[in-house]
C-alpha cells in the first residue's frame, strides 16, 4: 500500500494475482456480473388453449335478461298435402298439431378462483382481466360440451341426441364417403339447402374422411380444405365445423351430424357474469373470482338434423 502497484516484488505481485483470480466477468455467473444484469419479464401471459369449439356460431341464440322458463312453439304439418276438389265438394277439415318446448336455463359456475392481494399488487400484467377471460373460457368449455351430447336429464338437450338417425356405418371403425353421402341425403332438400346447413364432427372424423381422398382419380374431391384462415373446409360443397364434443369413432357411437344446425336453439338468460369477491376472503388478503352462465338448449326439429351412427 505503501510502495503502490508499481513497487511490489514479482512475488508480491503473483500473490496478489491468485488472490484476486483470473475469471472474465460474464452476465451467466451471478458472483462474475450477472447479479448486475436486470431481468425482463413480459407483460402478457401464454395460456394453453384447448379447442372445443362453440356450438353457439351456427346454432341460433336466443337471449334474455332473467331465468324465467322461455316457451317456443313448433309446427310439423308436412304430412298434410293439398288435394283437388271437384266441384260443389266442399274441403274436408286438416287440424295442425303444435308442440311446444320449454327452455329452462341451467346454471354452470366456472370454479373459484382465489388470488392474494399481495400478487394482485405486485404481479406485472392485468391479471384480473386475464383470470376473467379464463373463467369465461371454463365456462365455454363446459356448456359446449352439454350443448352437444347432453341428454336433456338435468342438463341441456344437445343437438346430437335431438337428431333423427340418418345412417348407420358398415364398420364400428371406420367410416366411407358413400355413407356420409347417404346422410347427407337423408335429411330433407328444405333442410340440406338451407343457409345453415353444415356438417359437424371433431378432429379424428374429418381426418377419417379426408384421409379417404387420396390416391383417389376422382376429379372432384368430396373433401375440400378451406382455403383461406377462418374458411371452414367443405364437404360436399357444405361446411365442416369441427367440435371436440363430437363422438370420435367407435362402436355404436353417433360421429357426424349434418343438417340445418341453426335449428338448434340456445336459450342464454343474463349473459355471462364475472364476480370478483373483495370482502368473501378479505381476513386472508385475498380477492376472489368466480364466473357463472344460465343455458339451456334444444333441437325444435329433429328431422332437420340427422345422424351417422357406427355399427
Amino acid at each position: 500500500l505503501r510502495r503502490g502497484v508499481n513497487g511490489l516484488t514479482p512475488a508480491e505481485a503473483n500473490v496478489l494475482g491468485e488472490m484476486r483470480g483470473t475469471d472474465t466477468q460474464i452476465t451467466t455467473t451471478d458472483g462474475l456480473g450477472g447479479f448486475l444484469v436486470p431481468e425482463n419479464w413480459s407483460d402478457f401471459v401464454s395460456a394453453t388453449e384447448l379447442f372445443k369449439s362453440d356450438i353457439e356460431q351456427v346454432a341460433t341464440v336466443i337471449r334474455t335478461s332473467n331465468g324465467q322458463p322461455f316457451n317456443l312453439p313448433a309446427n310439423d304439418d308436412t304430412a298434410v298435402v293439398a288435394a283437388i276438389l271437384g266441384e260443389g265438394v266442399a274441403a274436408t277439415v286438416s287440424d295442425m298439431t303444435f308442440t311446444n318446448v320449454k327452455f329452462e336455463p341451467y346454471t354452470y359456475g366456472s370454479g373459484l378462483v382465489k388470488v392474494s392481494n399481495q400478487l394482485m399488487s405486485d404481479n406485472a400484467f392485468d391479471l384480473a382481466s386475464f383470470v376473467g377471460g379464463q373463467l369465461a373460457n371454463r365456462l365455454k368449455r363446459g356448456i359446449n360440451a352439454n350443448l352437444t351430447t347432453g341428454d336433456g336429464s338435468s342438463k341441456p338437450s344437445g343437438i346430437v341426441a335431438g337428431s333423427d338417425a340418418g345412417k348407420t356405418a358398415a364398420s364400428a371403425t371406420a367410416v366411407t364417403v358413400s355413407e356420409v353421402m347417404d346422410l347427407f341425403y337423408s335429411v330433407d332438400a328444405s333442410y340440406r339447402n338451407a343457409p345453415g346447413a353444415g356438417f359437424m364432427m371433431n378432429s379424428s372424423t374429418a381426418k377419417a374422411i379426408r384421409v379417404l381422398g387420396f390416391g383417389s382419380s376422382n376429379d372432384f374431391p368430396a373433401y375440400v380444405p378451406g382455403m383461406s384462415v377462418g374458411e371452414p373446409d367443405m364437404l360436399f360443397g357444405k361446411p365442416v365445423y369441427i367440435n371436440e364434443d363430437m363422438d370420435s369413432i367407435a362402436t355404436a357411437k353417433k360421429t357426424i351430424i349434418f343438417g340445418d344446425l341453426s335449428q338448434y336453439y340456445v336459450h342464454e338468460a343474463g349473459g355471462v357474469q364475472i364476480l370478483r369477491l373483495n370482502e368473501r376472503f378479505a381476513d386472508a388478503l385475498s380477492t376472489g373470482f368466480i364466473g357463472y352462465r344460465r343455458v339451456d338448449g334444444n333441437l325444435l326439429q329433429s328431422s332437420a338434423v340427422k345422424h351417422l351412427v357406427q355399427a
